[in-house]
């Protein structure tokens, strides 16, 4: 999991972002993905001489990895739809089927196409092929789509293990990879911990006026008793991140202390995050 820091307080109320606390987090699943997006977006592939992406490139293998339908277009009217995770297929044309689906494929193409950055594969007209849907991006998903990106390019799953921050953002906040730690073993971070490592704290407010909505529950309103929950405080940790804290608080220096390698590599996420209600920092 990596983590971007927020590095200057905005002042002492707490419904406002405080220094140490925890702004964003992505999921090396998520960091993995997004780069896995970014080398295969049609931007990097080019058209064919009749408009379209050519068949079995990096781009539809990524396509069919990630989507759950394929549509191939069978003749002037007719298309077959499959669905990629249950193997099922039918026909769609312009007479709605029993599922109620229907389609003037020269329409749809026609617009399609259009779009500079289309997906529509095939090597002449009539042949068409596009993907729609998606995918549960999983473990699984993602390492199938690195498998083909690494053997159909030069780019390395291994160099590519980290969020993109922009220089200003590096200037602006710290970031951080961490990992979790369970049974003596070093582990990814799950999308829940991580979601939950960016929430505020909320207090419900009922409304003493008017107490009880009609429905009968109960008439409240959320309010931000502080902006982030969990915080890490690397003034103390400056030794444990290699950092220093007069450059990590100095926005004319760019700063990236996140560490490469394996996870064991990382500081265990457990030893740099404080829940600042547990701490006393924070109280509802």
């Amino acid at each position: 999991m990596e983590l971007v820091i927020k590095t200057k307080s905005v002042g002492s109320d707490q419904s406002q972002y405080q220094d140490g606390d925890i702004i964003e987090t992505f999921t090396d699943l998520k960091i993995l993905n997004t780069h896995a997006q970014v080398i295969c977006h049609p931007k990097n592939f080019s058209l064919n001489t009749f408009g379209l992406r050519d068949r079995d490139t990096l781009l539809e293998k990524y396509m069919e990895k990630v989507s759950q339908f394929r549509f191939t277009r069978l003749n002037s009217n007719d298309v077959q739809k499959l669905n990629l995770i249950t193997g099922e297929e039918y026909i769609i044309n312009t007479i709605p089927n029993d599922k109620k689906e229907a389609m003037d494929v020269y329409q749809f193409i026609s617009r399609r196409v259009k779009n500079p950055k289309h997906r529509i594969f095939g090597t002449s007209h009539g042949n068409e092929v596009w993907y729609t849907g998606h995918k549960k991006i999983t473990s699984e998903v993602c390492g199938a789509c690195w498998n083909d990106i690494e053997t159909h390019t030069d780019n390395l799953k291994h160099d590519h293990e980290h969020w993109p921050f922009t220089e200003t953002e590096k200037r602006h906040f710290l970031p951080l990879n961490c990992c979790g730690f369970m049974n003596n073993e070093c582990r990814e971070i799950s999308c829940g911990t991580c979601c939950e490592r960016k929430s505020c704290v909320i207090r419900q407010e009922v409304f003493e006026e008017d107490p009880v909505l009609p429905d009968g529950e109960p008439n409240y309103e959320d309010i931000i008793v502080a902006k982030r929950k969990w915080q890490v405080p690397y003034w103390d940790l400056a030794n444990d991140l290699g950092i220093d804290v007069d450059d990590v608080r100095n926005e004319n220096k760019e700063l990236d202390p996140r560490v490469d390698g394996p996870l064991e590599n990382r500081s265990k996420m457990d030893d740099i995050n404080i829940d600042k209600i547990a701490e006393g920092i924070v109280t509802i």
